[in-house]
């Protein structure tokens, strides 16, 4: 009898060793998943709060780590720009070195006022879900502002602490409505169980205990509709978060109702931040209704971190989201002028940097100015850098809650952590983690050269071109010419050469595997190219957009001031010959005919059997092709296909929209069959090349049949600029909503940083924004107004 405390205190202590080897497992295999499959953030600080049609915006953009560090070494990111129904209407490459970059985007002028989604990615990032892009509601204005398209609709979220509402326990849950207003809980019967306020900005908390088997539903106060809540359940654990007190533990009370099976069972708790696990524990739930577990202050890290209660298999029973408010840096903006401001005067503006305990540190940030009174009607809230890097970078649909409050960030961040109740932590999946074995999937790399995927289909069957096939492409404005084969599915991937400015076009050419076979009409199709989407009908409100409005009024002064200065230019320029280049890459032509040296001939077919000696028009079967002698070393061959055609410019291998030509408005024909030049044309220049100068207008890619696709290059930053009128003189207006954009200053030792900047025509209050991240990786921004006055006159802020 002696021996039996014995054995039971050893297998108390063998089953405690095993529990604890289990969640080390887990624990290793959280850690070792999160660092094979790192996750990156991409963040956009943009220079104003929304455009016009034909406005830049130039932005500052953040490549960083999961933990907030600068990307070294030089990478692209992508960004684009869709319209309402998720179509991408513009799209640009931008090369961040060692986790920055400063650029632009210049909105086309025939761009529709709507609300728009700018996202920003870099390669690596589309191996993980697409919501944790860089993302930004953006609304492009006109003269009236833009309709709320979301008005109509109105929805109302219910979310458990912890994940499910749990019978017979008292469980807290998050209200989120779109609409704000009052509400009530009401059980099936229509019994009010508890009221709520959720008038301030649509967000309310309460404290119930449910009944087992009964329904409850959501009335808010001037409507009709009753809201359903999910079902309770005996079988999960209700989950509350306290926090003890400052720099104290996390107390999780987790109650499991009298039927539980969780009761005296085992469990795991796991606290996790930024990929690794930062805590775990193994504990017995109570056979009482509320077992309370600490997870201990120096375990949570500044930011999110997520708390998971697991069971022995790794499974996870409830989860909470949990915000610690960082150390922030602290930064002070003062202008030295006590005065009061007039219209083109210069401010002087001091930034002053320091830590969470006032000692001076260094950083590197962007400075903005606007006239902030065009941009005060705007109800949406704008978040900070730092939050939008610590909290709404992982959690982009609470990021819509906070811009749709109209609550400051300081007043709205009092209540995050009942707020997070409504999140789930979607960076990481537990059942990947703990599956057998990690996924071998092949991984997009990251972006560091650029390149070039599609996909070629024949246009007859719609089926992919056959594999092993040859595609050349010729880049336009590089006149370089690239070679690759496609796959079993038309696909195919092309590496680069050398980074290229802004947009450049690629032509495209098929070749078949067997030399004697005949590929009918074909087309391709890629995600990189700029993106040809028709205008969206958008709806406008009555109301007068006071940047749109402004906006409109300013180009057509000036416009009018820019006739005026460039009054004495006179006289027209000669016109172009858009074939030039081409000529020049070729080393000039072989043969040279001027066509209206000439009689006029009634068809293409008719001038080129005249007058081009040697080359040669043949009909066969209906079809008409046409064959340019090559010479090549002393001999001369007769190519088995036509030849490739630059018609003002513009490339086609279409022989018979060629022949459509009229000769009596063809300036002339020049012929390139030395195959010595040919051969810098690659496949394009194998069968010869016809360039041709016509007067017709009507000549362009769409007629000609051209075959091309336009890819984005690296986009090149422009210099932020006060204009050619501002610096005309005086008597020449100066109007600007963006008076300064500055995105790339540093502040001394001292942490102070001093800036200059001239005020233009503009009157009302002026608002310095900045943000930027100090050199141990910690964000802020701040900002201040200034007010600018006409003498004589008062303008209220």
């Amino acid at each position: 009898m002696r021996k039996l405390p014995f054995i039971l205190f050893f297998s108390m202590l063998w089953c405690e060793s095993w529990s604890q080897q289990e969640i080390g497992e887990i624990t290793n295999q959280y850690n070792e998943y999160n660092e094979r499959y790192q996750q990156v953030r991409v963040h956009l600080e943009l220079n104003q709060p929304k455009y016009a049609p034909g406005d830049t915006a130039f932005f500052k953009a953040y490549f960083l780590t999961y933990q907030f560090q600068p990307i070294k070494g030089s990478h692209f990111i992508t960004i684009d720009l869709l319209n309402s129904l998720g179509q991408k209407v513009h799209t640009q490459n931008v090369k961040v070195n060692d986790g920055k970059v400063h650029n632009q985007i210049v909105f086309p002028g025939q761009l529709p006022p709507g609300n728009y989604r700018l996202e920003a990615y870099n390669d690596w990032m589309k191996n993980f879900d697409h919501q944790f892009f860089f993302h930004k509601e953006l609304e492009i204005t006109g003269r009236r502002r833009v309709a709320d398209a979301h008005a109509a609709t109105h929805t109302v979220g219910f979310y458990p602490e912890g994940g499910r509402l749990v019978s017979d326990v008292e469980n807290t849950v998050s209200i989120v409505s779109s609409r704000k207003a009052y509400g009530s809980l009401r059980d099936d019967d229509g019994n009010e169980i508890t009221s709520f306020d959720a008038s301030l900005d649509g967000f309310a908390s309460v404290r119930f205990k449910p009944e087992n088997g009964k329904r409850y539903f959501i009335k808010m106060a001037g409507e009709d509709s009753l809201y359903s809540t999910p079902a309770s359940s005996e079988s999960g654990l209700a989950l509350q978060v306290v926090s003890l007190g400052e720099c104290s533990p996390l107390q999780l009370q987790i109650s499991a109702p009298e039927a539980s099976p969780f009761r005296k069972r085992e469990l795991y708790l796991v606290a996790t931040a930024y990929g690794k696990v930062t805590y775990s524990k193994v504990f017995t739930l109570a056979d009482t209704e509320t077992t309370p577990v600490l997870v201990p202050y120096r375990s949570l890290h500044d930011g999110l971190n997520q708390l998971y209660v697991m069971s022995g298999r790794g499974e996870v029973i409830t989860e909470r989201l949990w915000f610690m408010s960082p150390m922030y840096s602290q930064v002070e903006i003062k202008t030295k002028e006590t005065e009061l401001l007039h219209p083109r005067d210069s401010v002087e503006i001091e930034v002053s940097l320091s830590d969470f305990f006032g000692n001076p540190i260094k950083g590197e940030f962007s400075v903005s100015i606007t006239n902030q009174k065009l941009f005060d009607a705007d109800e949406k809230s704008e978040a900070s850098l730092r939050n939008s890097l610590y909290l709404f970078n992982d959690l982009p649909d609470l990021q819509l809650q906070y811009e749709s409050s109209g609550l400051s960030e300081e007043v709205w961040m009092k209540d995050v952590n009942k707020r997070l109740v409504s999140q789930v932590w979607k960076r990481c999946s537990w059942d990947e983690v703990l599956s057998a074995e990690l996924k071998n999937n092949k991984m997009i790399p990251f972006k560091q050269s650029l390149s070039f995927k599609g996909q070629i289909f024949l246009t007859e069957t719609g089926q992919p071109l056959q594999d092993s096939s040859l595609v050349s492409f010729y880049q336009d404005k590089r006149k370089i010419v690239y070679s690759t084969y496609c796959n079993s599915r038309g696909e195919f991937e092309l590496p680069l050469i050398n980074d290229y400015s802004n947009n450049d076009r690629f032509y495209y050419k098929v070749e078949p595997v067997n030399p004697r076979a005949r590929i009918g009409d074909y087309y391709l199709q890629s995600d990189m190219a700029v993106p040809q989407v028709e205008a969206l009908d958008v709806a406008l409100s009555e109301s007068v957009d006071a940047y749109g409005e402004y906006i409109h009024n300013k180009r057509i002064i000036d416009h009018s001031y820019r006739v005026y200065l460039n009054r004495s230019v006179s006289g027209q320029q000669a016109t172009e010959d858009s074939n030039t280049p081409y000529l020049a890459a070729l080393s000039r032509e072989d043969v040279n005919i001027t066509v209206g040296d000439f009689v006029v001939f009634e068809t293409m077919e008719d001038l080129i059997h005249e007058v081009v000696s040697g080359v040669q028009v043949r009909k066969s079967a209906g079809n008409t092709s046409i064959r340019v002698p090559v010479f090549s070393q002393g001999y001369t061959k007769i190519p088995t296909g036509d030849p490739l055609y630059i018609v003002n410019g513009v490339f086609t291998l279409s022989t018979q929209e060629f022949l459509n030509l009229v000769p009596e408005n063809m300036v002339y024909l020049k012929i390139i069959n030395d195959q010595s030049k040919l051969s810098r044309f690659g496949a394009f220049g194998s069968n010869g090349v016809i360039v041709a100068l016509t007067q017709q207008r009507q000549v362009n890619e769409e007629s000609l049949k051209s075959k091309f696709v336009e890819l984005p290059g690296v986009n090149q930053a422009l210099n932020f600029s006060s204009g050619q009128l501002a610096r005309a003189g005086l008597r020449i207006p100066n109007l600007r909503a963006a008076l300064h954009w500055d995105p790339s200053v540093s502040n001394s030792y001292k942490g102070l940083a001093t800036l200059k900047v001239k005020l233009t025509d503009d009157l009302g209050p002026m608002q310095v924004s900045v943000s930027g991240v100090t050199f141990d990786g910690n964000p802020f921004s701040g900002s201040i107004r200034f007010i600018v006055n006409r003498p004589g006159y008062v303008v209220i802020n």
